[in-house]
């Protein structure tokens, strides 16, 4: 991502290539979001693992201690995976 911050890019005259240009911030921003999001998953199993208490790291990151599970879970930020379809396949067969 180039370092157009907000207010350059919303003074970008042409609307096409101002969408455009929000559209790659908002893309490298989420895929940034991912990436902190698995390394402070790391930290929090890192910390975990030394023997530092889950209470004790919500209450230092400012968080409840069920939110630190579900960042343990899920890495906080990274999408679950859809849950496989039950009862056969999306598409019928050809017949």
């Amino acid at each position: 991502m180039d370092a157009r911050t907000p207010h350059d890019i919303a003074s970008i005259e042409d609307p096409l290539e101002r969408a455009r240009a929000a559209s790659d911030a908002v893309a490298a921003l989420q895929d940034q979001s991912v990436e902190l999001s698995r390394i402070r998953r790391a930290a929090i199993v890192e910390a975990q693992g030394s023997g530092i208490l889950q209470d004790d790291i919500a209450r230092y990151l400012g968080i409840t201690p069920g939110r630190v599970s579900q960042m343990k879970k899920t890495g906080a930020g990274e999408r679950k995976a859809p849950a496989e379809p039950t009862g056969g396949p999306a598409v019928p067969p050809d017949r």
